[in-house]
């Protein structure tokens, strides 16, 4: 009995090692034009803000967009290929912006934007829409995507027109 338990111990430990790690990902602080952007269809994060939201600011925490073009986000504001901002409307709510094709729908959702309180969010594409959800509280912006197209997901400093939430501590970030 004792050999098979030293077998096992053995196997297990090679397979300790020999096992990837999941990449570890460390604080991410928002600073000007520093950005992660990856072809993807999720991403989550815990936020803590370094300053309220405020309709004046528009902090931006994530985005999304068809294809691999940073120009073809353009703010969130676009109709056309798919284009997304999450931003920060006031102290208790997130707007999200999803414009596509002939519309722009913004929904918002309740979950505070104020500095040193955290707020987890996810933001998914799907088939059948975007959705953000902060806090457990969701909005979907309802919409027919193509999931086997190319989809840009970004987190920190927006790559053009809009401002990140500067400051801002992205803790467990994971992109699906």
């Amino acid at each position: 009995m004792a050999a098979k338990k030293w077998y096992q111990f053995i196997i297990d430990f090679i397979n300790s090692i020999l096992k990837p790690k999941p990449p570890v990902i460390p604080s991410y602080i928002v600073e000007v034009n520093k950005r992660d952007e990856r072809i993807a269809k999720s991403v989550s994060f815990d936020m803590i803000p370094a300053r309220d939201g405020t309709q004046s600011l528009e902090d931006v925490p994530v985005w999304a967009y068809a294809g691999t073009n940073p120009d073809d986000w353009n703010g969130g504001n676009t109709r056309g290929p798919l284009s997304v901002r999450v931003k920060a409307n006031d102290t208790n709510s997130y707007e999200l912006k999803v414009g596509l094709d002939a519309y722009v729908k913004e929904p918002d959702v309740q979950a505070p934007c104020q500095t040193g309180v955290k707020v987890s969010m996810l933001l998914e594409l799907t088939s059948l829409g975007v959705t953000l959800t902060a806090n457990g509280k969701s909005a979907t912006v309802p919409c027919k995507l193509d999931m086997s197209k190319s989809y840009t997901i970004g987190i920190g400093w927006p790559p053009q027109k809009r401002q990140g939430c500067l400051g801002a501590k992205l803790d467990n970030v994971k992109f699906a």
